[in-house]
């Protein structure tokens, strides 16, 4: 990819509206809210969608292996059997009335809260563990893969108490909760769930965290997947999301070259007013979810790219013994393309190190796509007796991002 140029999405007025809405949607959502709070997002360049950022102070790579694996299947737990849908559906069928049905709700949406703040605890510990060193990349994904799961079951429960109810008390408190419950899930860390459960291979994840939020990604099925967080974005005192359509303007400021490119754009609030709603973005490359808060920051961010369609450049390209290593680099924990061919420009199948570890190798095409480590690092590869080493740079605009807008945080 070109070098990453920091973008710094400033909020304007929202007025324009979304046909792919509707207004049954969001007609009864409220006003804006008006803040000069940025989103924040960065542009990796002028060809593909732009990213949330998050200020790396930590980074590493980890797969959960068989011991962390058993380890935490003996930790995880679910919704316990007071608090189930089934539960939930006895109790509003023997409800004498419809203010006892409420009650019950209400009760369900207490207990959900104290849940998902106890989930959100989990997170944040884990994440401050990471941050000191205290937990590998490993074993952090694999926590947050047991947080995701928990998460999900309540997700899902609370969705159906949202559709039960009829009391605004209700409907709201749920929505605050869905909000947050969404800061903790994600299509990386359901992969690692899958791994933590055993049902699927090992999964290489990319995990970087700082004070303001975390940023996982993997590549793997010829997509590279990133999900993103900055909690203080979603801001549960400042209900106030726009009215009827007026997303689209707002979606095209954050992210221009997807809006730009899309085929296929859609806007959902139903679930969240009026703390936060979701823009879902279908673009040439793939797809982009992103969730956008009561004061216009977005506070959970996943793209799914497909690599065959991510346009590359050589940044770096060294040459030995008719041997050429070739490096299009990326953000921490973005989509690394390396490339070796031989004096002709044929591919050449050689294994690939990137930061002191094998990643794989670049087959019978030459080319590998892998993960960034954030910081300055050495990629290499090996080919028939053949060593070519470059010294790579991550571009990292995330952290100077940060600095700037940070006193626009909420």
């Amino acid at each position: 990819m070109p070098r990453v140029r920091p973008l710094l999405v400033a909020l304007l007025t929202l007025s324009l509206v979304v046909a792919a809405a509707g207004p049954s949607v969001l007609a009864a959502t409220g006003t804006a809210a008006e803040s000069s709070a940025p989103g924040p997002l960065i542009s990796p360049d002028d060809q593909t969608p732009n990213v949330l950022g998050v200020e790396t102070e930590r980074a590493g790579f980890g797969s959960p292996n068989l011991s962390v694996t058993r380890t935490l299947r003996m930790q995880q737990s679910s919704v316990t059997r007071e608090l189930t849908r089934r539960t939930l559906e006895r109790r509003l069928a023997v409800a004498p009335n419809e203010s006892v049905r409420e009650q019950v709700l209400l009760n369900a949406t207490a207990r959900l809260d104290d849940r998902s703040a106890t989930l959100r605890a989990e997170a944040e510990t884990a994440k401050q563990a990471f941050r000191r060193g205290e937990l590998t990349a490993t074993q952090y994904a694999a926590r947050l893969a047991t947080v995701h799961s928990r998460a999900t079951d309540l997700l899902a429960l609370t969705t159906f108490v949202s559709r039960q109810a009829e009391e605004p008390t209700v409907t709201r408190r749920a929505a605050r909760i869905r909000a947050s419950l969404v800061l903790l899930t994600g299509p990386v860390r359901s992969s690692v769930a899958e791994r933590v459960r055993g049902r699927a291979a090992d999964v290489r994840v990319y995990a970087g965290v700082g004070e303001s939020g975390t940023a996982l990604a993997t590549v793997s099925g010829g997509e590279y997947v990133r999900a993103a967080s900055r909690p203080a974005f979603l801001v549960p005192s400042q209900p106030g999301i726009p009215d009827g359509l007026a997303m689209l303007d707002y979606a095209r400021q954050l992210y221009p070259w997807a809006m730009n490119n899309s085929d296929n754009f859609g806007a959902n609030a139903q679930l969240l007013s009026p703390y936060a709603y979701q823009i879902d973005i279908h673009h040439r490359q793939g797809r982009t979810v992103s969730y956008v808060g009561s004061t216009g920051g977005v506070f959970h961010e996943e793209q799914r790219l497909r690599l065959s369609r991510l346009p590359v450049e050589r940044d770096f390209a060294v040459t030995t013994n008719n041997t050429t290593l070739a490096v299009d680099r990326t953000y921490a924990g973005g989509p690394l393309y390396v490339n070796v061919t031989n004096a002709t420009g044929a591919p050449l199948d050689a294994e690939i190190t990137v930061a002191n570890e094998t990643v794989g190798r670049t087959g019978a095409d030459g080319h590998l796509w892998t993960l960034s480590p954030a910081g300055t690092y050495v990629v290499t590869a090996q080919v028939d007796g053949v060593r070519v080493n470059t010294t790579v740079s991550a571009t990292d605009p995330a952290a100077s991002l940060g600095a700037r807008t940070s006193a626009a945080e909420p």
